[in-house]
């Protein structure tokens, strides 16, 4: 069972790795200078920490299998890649050339979420686990709680509000107006942001304690 587990943990820390690398791919490949939401160089800047992380996560899944650090490298590092990769693919069937890319809106509306994952695995979950994999006592749960937290509120509210003016010449699809559209504008930026802030100084903390 224990060697089955470890196949499976290989296979899915080798899938994590394959689609950050075709996602980063897509972002240096749609990448051009003056976008506002894939330039060139933002794009390699974020590539190469998530290749390297995605790369590190894996080596870890498959050395350590029971070892959480590896997966919340891998994840963070996947997070990076679609962020940027989807933004890509929605900068360029948006702006760049209209109409190229089916579903581009969708790309958009993706690129604007996966940040609450990437947030939770490498800022909070993290340093939280590092360097042991396990919590320093039970009392530090409480932590794991806010990170979900974080990735439940900040997803849901984060697919329903508007996007900054200007990054496309369509609006998010999904988004809310009126009394909806204040809470879910609320819960992502201002519960949001507590949530983040005190999520990241507990995480900080645990390092201190430990």
């Amino acid at each position: 069972m224990r060697s089955r587990r470890a196949r499976w943990q290989t296979v899915g820390a080798g899938a994590i790795l394959t689609t950050t690398i075709v996602f980063v791919a897509i972002s240096l490949a749609t990448a051009r200078s003056g976008s506002t939401s894939n330039d060139l160089g933002s794009a390699i800047g974020q590539s190469v920490p998530a290749l390297m992380l995605a790369m590190v996560g894996a080596i870890l899944v498959v050395r350590l299998p029971g070892h959480v650090i590896g997966w919340l490298l891998a994840v963070g590092g996947l997070a990076i890649a679609l962020t940027e990769g989807a933004s890509g693919l929605a900068d360029y069937g948006l702006n760049a050339h209209p109409g190229s890319v089916p579903g581009a809106i969708w790309f958009a509306w993706l690129g604007q979420l996966t940040w609450v994952p990437e947030i939770a695995c490498l800022f909070i979950l993290l340093p939280l686990f590092y360097p042991t994999g396990r919590l320093p006592s039970a009392r530090w749960r409480v932590v794991i709680v806010i990170a979900g937290a974080l990735v439940v509120i900040g997803s849901v509210s984060g697919a329903f509000v508007g996007w900054t003016p200007g990054l496309y010449p369509l609006g998010n699809p999904l988004a809310l107006g009126g009394p909806p559209g204040a809470l879910v504008n609320f819960l992502n930026y201002v519960v949001g942001t507590v949530l983040v802030m005190a999520g990241g100084a507990l995480a900080i903390a645990s390092l201190i304690v430990r």
